[in-house]
């Protein structure tokens, strides 16, 4: 009996420590995940800026070069 009720014990101490194991993975997961979704907005947000900046500098230039939007919208 007393064997069964230790291996009880080591079961519920092996199970805590899955469980806060687990808690502790999910956590840093979802931080990553997060900080990963962050960190694309921003990339996304300096490439849109980029790309606008390029698109007027093409749409301003007067020195003979054709707009790339008039070649590649025929």
């Amino acid at each position: 009996m007393a064997c069964s009720v230790r291996l009880t014990q080591c079961q519920l101490l092996v199970w805590q420590f899955l469980q806060s194991f687990w808690h502790a993975c999910h956590l840093s997961i979802c931080r990553s995940q997060a900080m990963f979704h962050k960190h694309m907005l921003i990339r996304n947000s300096l490439l849109s800026t980029q790309q606008q900046m390029m698109d007027s500098t093409w749409q301003t230039s007067q020195d003979g070069i054709p707009n790339l939007h008039s070649i590649y919208n025929r």
